[in-house]
C-alpha cells in the first residue's frame, strides 16, 4: 500500500562534534622577548574529544561525564532551514524553526514547521528518499545572499567564508570583552536516507566549518590598544567552497575554493577605537575558516599601539598545530608582550659600481636596538660574512669570514673595528678587472649603433613615464620634457606638463584611482597658500605660465587649456639625422591608453623606433593646437634621447658636501672617433651583517640581519685615438668628437648642439626639421637654428608663452644691455610674482623654491626643467671642487683633474683636493669643450669653449649672471659664479643633470 505524508515537524538533533579543544599557556617572558612580527610560542595542551559549539553565543560550556568539555548549539527561532529531497514533487522546501530545547548533555533539539503560507512543505512515498539541510539557509536573519544549492543533484551546495569578518555586537562581562561573531557562517549540514514512508525524519546537524575561537590579553599593567587582527595559513582560510553530500552515511566531501586566501581579516576597533586589553583584562573573539580537511602553518598576527606582532600555533613540544575540519581551536591565555626590545640595522647604500673606472666607496653600518619603554637606543655588536653564491630568491647561499674564502679576492672592505656597534663608515674597494670579455676597435657611433640594435625591443606601449631611465619600472608615474630611450620598440607617454606628476616626491597630491602623484610645486610653487616661498625672494614667479601665458592650473595639458583632443596633433620638430633618414619611423600620434595610469586624465604621444634605423640622438616632439590649420600654435613640447650610455650617477665631492652628477650632458651624442671597447663582466659579492652577542660570533635571538650586494655592473671601457695615430688592424685614427643640445637659461627647449665635423666652420650637426620650422641659412641648407648672428629673435621683452610657442627661436633681448635675459616681466600679471618690477629676470624657473640670493641649498624641479626623470639641474656648488678653492684658475696644479686632449675636455677627479694634493682614488667625471651660443652666435672662440648651467642665477652689481662651469679655449676652469663674470641668461649652453634630492 503506498503511503503519503507531509513533513510538518521535524526533529533536529544538533551534535556539533570537535576532536580539539586547546588551552594555552605562555612560557616564562624573558624568553620571549624579539623584534615586533617574529613568532612567540605557546602551547597548546589540554584532553583530545567531543566538544560542541553554538550557533547563537548564549550557552555556556559545560561537562559531560568527568573530562569532556561541550559547547550547546542553540537554535534561533524564525531562522530558516531549507530541505532538499529530489524525489519529492516540491523538491525542496522552507521551514522555520519554531522551538528550541535544550537538553543536560550537549543535545539541542528544535521544532521546525514549513514556512510557506500554505503550511505545506515536502511530500513523499513509497521507495528510499534521500534528504538534505544546510542551516542557516537562504530566508534566515542575516544569511548570506550567495547561499543556494548547485549542480543537478542537491547533493552540492555552494558556501562563502568572507576574507573580512566583522562581529554582528560586543559583549562586556567584568573584565572580559567578547566580540560575537556572524554566526551566519557557522554552517552546519544534516544528510539522511529513509526507506520507510512511515517513518520520522530525523536530521542531525554537524558542522560545515573551522573555527578559532581566541582570547588574548597583555602581559603589562598596563593597556595594550589592539587594533586589527589577521590569520594566515598554509590552507585557504576563506573563498567560496562547494561541499558535496551523501546521505548514506551523512558524510560530505570539500570540492573546490574559489576567490580564496590564506588571511582572515578583523577589526578590532581600528587606531580611532581600539580594543584595551592588559594582563587582568582580556578579549575573546572568533574567526570561521573553509572546513579544509586539515589548516596546518597557523599564524595569528595583531597589530597594537606597540607595533604588531605575531603568534605562531604550536605545541609544547614545538610542533605546529593542526587544525581539522569541523573542529574548534579553543586557543586561550594568549598574553601579548608589551615590552619588546626592537632591534635594527640602520638601511646601508647600495654598493652599485657603474663602469670600469669607479673602486671604492663608503657605506655606514648603525646597528643597535630599543625598548618600547625607551628610546634611547642601544649599540648592538655585529660581524660581517661574505658570499658569491647567495640567492636572492631562495635566501640560500653560502657564507665566509672573508671575501677571498668566498671566491671574491677582488673585494676589499675596510675600517673600523666590526664589532664594537658604534655607527661606522667602512670603506668597499674594488680591484680593477685587467681581461675584459671581448674588445673592438672601431668608430664610436658605429659600436654604440650596434649596441641600441642589438639590444631586445621593449614591450609593445612601454610607458616612459612608468619606467626609469635605466630601465626598472615604477609603481607611480613620474613625467619629464626629456624621456631616455635605449632600444627598439613603440614608445608612448602623457600629455603632462614636464614634471607635473612624480610619485616619488613625499608631498605630491592625491590624484584618483593614481595616487600620491600630482607634482604642484613644479608649476604652483607653494600652492595657493604659498607654503614654502622665501620670505626675502624677489623676482619670484608665483605661477608658471602656459603657450597662453596664463597660469597653469592642471599637469594635464588639454585640461589646463580646455582644448578637445580632436583639435590636438603631434609632430616631430626636429631630430637627429640626415637630410634623408631620421630616427624616428613614421610620424607620431596621439593615442588613447584608458588601462594606463594616467589614462583617465589625458592621452599620450605614441612613436616608433626600428631596429634597423636606431642609433644616439635626439628627438623633439611638439604638441599642437591645429584648430586653425594655417597656423598651428605649438602647446608644449618634448625631447626623447636615444643613448646607449651607462646615466647611473656618479658621486662628486663639492667644496662642501656632495652631488650625484649624471656622467654625460643631456642629449649627449657622438659625432666621430676613434675607440677601443672593451666589455667587462660583472661581479657581486654579497655582504652579510648580523647582530651578534658579546663573543662577536652567536646572534642575537630576534636580532636584526642586512644582506647587501657590493655589485660591480657589467662595464665598458674606451680608450680614445686621437687623429692621425695608426692602429694595427684598422688603419688611422679620428679624433673623438662628441656633442649635446644647448639651452637657453630657464628654458626647457634643447637647441640643436654643433658639429666639430666641418673644421673652423660653425655649423649645427645635422638633423630634420618639420615642414614650417625651418631657417635658410642662405647656402641652400636649412637649418632649425643657424648660428650666423643675424638669425636670431631679438624681440626685447618676451613673454614666456610666446617662448613655449616657438621652441625652435633662440632669443636675444638686447634690451636689457648688461641684464641679457630673454624674456621680461611688464607682460606678467604682477599677482603672479612677488618682488619683480620687470629690471631682472625670473630667480625660479629652474629651482621653484630659488631666492636667487646665491644660496646652496637643493634643487626642486620645475616644470621648465629639461632633465629626465629623476634628475634636475645641479645646485649651485655642483662643480666647486673641481679647482683647489672654488675659483677661476689657468693653473692645472689648482685644477683637480687632467685634460683629455683626444676628447678635447677635463677629466675631473671625483674627490676633492685636500691642500695642493690631488685624490684619483674616486675615479674621473668627464667634461667636454662642447662650445656655448652667445648672444646667438657660435662664431669666435665660443665654439672651443665649454659651458655648464646650474639651476641658480643671482644679480650683482647690476649684473643679472647665472651659476655655472666654464671649460675656456685656454684651459683654465671656472667652476661657479664670481661678481660680473658668467653667463648671459640669454646664452644657450649644456646641462649636466644631477640626482634629484629627496623632497
Amino acid at each position: 500500500m503506498s503511503k503519503s505524508r507531509q513533513l510538518s515537524r521535524m526533529h533536529f538533533v544538533a551534535a556539533f562534534y570537535i576532536v580539539l579543544c586547546c588551552t594555552a599557556c605562555v612560557p616564562a617572558l624573558e624568553d620571549m622577548r624579539v623584534a615586533p612580527g617574529s613568532p612567540v610560542s605557546f602551547s597548546a595542551v589540554g584532553p583530545a574529544g567531543d566538544s560542541g559549539t553554538k550557533t547563537v553565543y548564549s550557552g555556556e560550556r559545560f561537562n559531560v561525564g568527568t573530562t569532556q568539555k561541550y559547547e550547546r548549539v542553540d537554535w534561533v527561532v524564525d531562522d530558516c532551514i531549507r530541505v532538499v529531497s529530489v524525489k519529492c514533487p516540491e523538491g525542496y522546501a522552507d521551514y522555520k524553526v519554531t522551538k528550541v530545547s535544550g537538553n543536560s548533555d550537549e543535545k539541542s533539539s528544535a521544532q521546525i514547521s514549513p514556512a510557506a503560507t500554505s503550511g505545506h512543505g515536502l511530500t513523499w512515498g513509497d521507495g528510499t528518499h534521500d534528504f538534505y539541510a544546510i542551516y542557516p539557509a537562504p530566508g534566515a536573519t542575516g544569511a548570506p545572499a550567495g547561499l543556494i544549492y548547485t549542480g543537478e543533484t542537491p547533493t552540492t551546495v555552494t558556501l562563502p567564508i568572507p576574507a573580512t569578518q566583522v562581529f554582528s555586537s560586543v559583549e562586556t562581562s567584568g573584565t572580559l570583552t567578547k566580540m560575537l561573531p556572524d554566526m551566519n557562517y557557522a554552517y552546519m549540514y544534516a544528510a539522511t536516507r529513509v526507506n520507510d514512508p512511515s517513518a520520522n525524519v530525523n536530521l542531525a546537524f554537524k558542522p560545515l566549518f573551522t573555527a578559532f575561537e581566541i582570547t588574548v590579553g597583555s602581559d603589562g599593567a598596563d593597556e595594550l590598544d589592539l587594533y586589527s587582527f589577521y590569520m594566515t595559513a598554509t590552507q585557504n582560510l576563506s573563498g567560496t567552497f562547494t561541499v558535496t553530500m551523501n546521505a548514506e552515511g551523512g558524510s560530505w566531501t570539500l570540492g573546490s575554493v574559489t576567490g580564496g586566501s590564506t588571511r582572515i581579516d578583523v577589526n578590532l576597533g581600528g587606531t580611532e577605537h581600539p580594543t584595551k586589553v592588559k594582563n587582568d583584562k582580556a578579549l575573546t573573539f572568533t574567526v570561521f575558516a573553509v572546513p579544509q580537511a586539515t589548516i596546518s602553518g597557523i599564524v595569528l598576527h595583531f597589530e597594537t599601539s606597540k607595533g604588531p606582532r605575531t603568534l605562531k600555533l604550536k605545541y609544547a613540544n614545538g610542533d605546529p598545530i593542526e587544525i581539522h575540519a569541523g573542529q574548534k581551536a579553543v586557543i586561550e591565555g594568549l598574553q601579548i608582550p608589551g615590552t619588546v626590545r626592537v632591534y635594527t640595522i640602520e638601511p646601508i647604500a647600495n654598493l652599485d659600481f657603474w663602469g670600469i673606472n669607479a673602486t671604492s666607496d663608503n657605506f655606514t653600518v648603525r646597528s643597535y636596538s630599543t625598548s618600547i619603554y625607551s628610546s634611547t637606543p642601544r649599540n648592538e655588536k655585529w660581524k660581517i660574512e661574505y658570499s658569491t653564491d647567495y640567492n636572492e630568491s631562495t635566501g640560500t647561499g653560502n657564507w665566509y669570514d672573508s671575501p677571498t674564502a668566498a671566491s671574491a679576492s677582488w673585494l676589499g672592505v675596510s675600517g673600523a673595528s666590526l664589532y664594537d656597534g658604534s655607527e661606522e663608515t667602512l670603506t668597499a674597494s674594488i680591484t680593477a678587472q685587467t681581461t675584459p670579455a671581448s674588445s673592438k676597435i672601431g668608430e664610436i657611433q658605429d659600436m654604440r649603433r650596434d649596441a641600441l640594435a642589438n639590444t631586445p625591443a621593449v614591450s609593445s606601449n612601454y610607458d616612459l613615464s612608468m619606467y626609469t631611465i635605466h630601465g626598472d619600472s615604477r609603481s607611480r608615474p613620474v613625467t619629464a620634457n626629456c624621456y631616455v630611450v635605449k632600444a627598439p620598440g613603440t614608445y608612448v607617454f602623457p600629455l603632462v606638463y614636464g614634471n607635473a606628476i612624480d610619485g616619488t616626491k613625499s608631498d605630491a597630491l592625491e590624484l584618483s584611482g593614481v595616487g600620491k602623484v600630482h607634482n604642484r610645486n613644479a608649476y604652483w610653487p607653494g600652492g595657493p597658500e604659498g607654503t614654502g616661498i622665501p620670505s626675502d625672494a624677489k623676482y619670484f614667479l608665483r605661477r608658471f605660465l602656459n603657450a597662453d601665458n596664463q597660469p597653469i592650473a592642471s599637469p594635464f595639458i588639454a585640461e589646463d587649456l580646455n582644448i578637445d583632443y580632436s583639435k590636438l596633433d603631434v609632430i616631430a620638430l626636429w631630430q637627429d639625422g640626415s637630410n634623408t633618414t631620421g630616427i624616428i619611423t613614421g610620424d607620431p600620434t596621439i593615442v588613447e591608453m584608458s588601462s594606463f595610469p594616467l589614462g583617465s586624465y589625458c592621452r599620450y604621444v605614441q612613436f616608433n623606433i626600428e631596429s634597423s634605423k636606431i642609433r644616439q640622438g635626439n628627438i623633439v616632439f611638439a604638441l599642437r593646437d591645429v584648430s586653425d590649420s594655417s597656423h598651428p600654435k605649438i602647446l608644449w613640447n618634448w625631447q626623447v634621447w636615444v643613448t646607449d650610455e651607462d646615466l647611473h650617477a656618479q658621486e662628486v665631492e663639492m667644496l662642501s658636501g656632495s652631488v650625484q652628477l649624471m656622467p654625460v650632458n643631456v642629449g649627449w651624442n657622438d659625432i666621430q672617433g676613434t675607440a677601443k671597447k672593451d666589455d667587462y663582466n660583472e661581479r657581486r659579492c654579497y655582504l652579510r651583517i648580523t647582530q651578534v652577542g658579546s663573543d662577536g660570533t652567536t646572534p642575537i635571538e630576534g636580532g636584526a640581519q642586512a644582506i647587501v650586494p657590493v655589485w660591480q655592473h657589467k662595464g665598458i671601457g674606451y680608450t680614445f685615438y686621437q687623429s692621425g695615430e695608426t692602429i694595427a688592424g684598422y688603419g688611422t685614427a679620428k679624433t673623438y668628437l662628441g656633442s649635446s643640445p644647448y639651452f637657453e637659461f630657464g628654458r626647457k627647449d634643447p637647441f640643436i648642439g654643433r658639429d666639430y665635423t666641418s673644421g673652423t666652420n660653425a655649423r649645427n650637426i645635422q638633423f630634420i626639421a618639420a615642414p614650417g620650422y625651418t631657417i635658410d641659412d642662405g647656402n641652400a641648407n636649412s637649418y632649425m637654428v643657424n648660428y650666423d648672428n643675424s638669425i636670431r629673435n631679438d624681440q626685447g621683452d618676451v613673454d614666456l608663452g610666446l617662448a613655449i610657442r616657438n621652441p625652435h627661436i633662440f632669443y636675444d633681448s638686447n634690451s636689457h644691455d648688461h641684464k641679457r635675459f630673454w624674456y621680461g616681466g611688464n607682460v606678467i600679471n604682477p599677482d603672479w610674482v612677488k618682488g619683480f618690477d620687470g629690471s631682472y629676470a625670473f630667480h625660479n624657473l629652474w629651482n621653484a623654491f630659488s631666492a636667487g640670493l646665491g644660496d646652496d641649498a637643493k634643487v626642486r624641479k620645475t616644470i621648465y626643467d629639461p632633465c629626465p626623470p629623476d634628475f634636475c639641474l645641479p645646485r649651485l656648488n655642483a662643480f666647486s671642487a673641481f679647482t683647489r678653492d672654488g675659483n677661476v684658475t689657468t693653473n692645472t696644479s689648482y685644477i683637480n683633474g687632467t685634460f683629455d686632449t683626444a676628447r678635447n675636455g677635463w677629466l675631473f677627479y671625483r674627490k676633492r683636493m685636500t691642500g695642493s694634493t690631488k685624490d684619483p682614488s674616486g675615479g674621473t667625471i668627464f667634461f667636454c669643450k662642447t662650445g656655448l651660443r652667445r648672444e646667438g652666435s657660435l662664431n669666435g672662440t665660443y665654439k672651443t669653449w665649454g659651458a655648464y648651467w646650474t639651476a641658480e642665477r643671482q644679480i650683482h652689481g647690476g649684473n643679472d649672471r647665472a651659476k655655472h662651469l666654464v671649460l675656456r679655449e685656454s684651459n683654465s676652469v671656472e667652476p661657479f659664479y664670481f661678481h660680473d663674470a658668467g653667463g648671459y641668461l640669454a646664452d644657450s649652453w649644456s646641462i649636466r643633470p644631477a640626482l634629484e634630492e629627496a623632497w
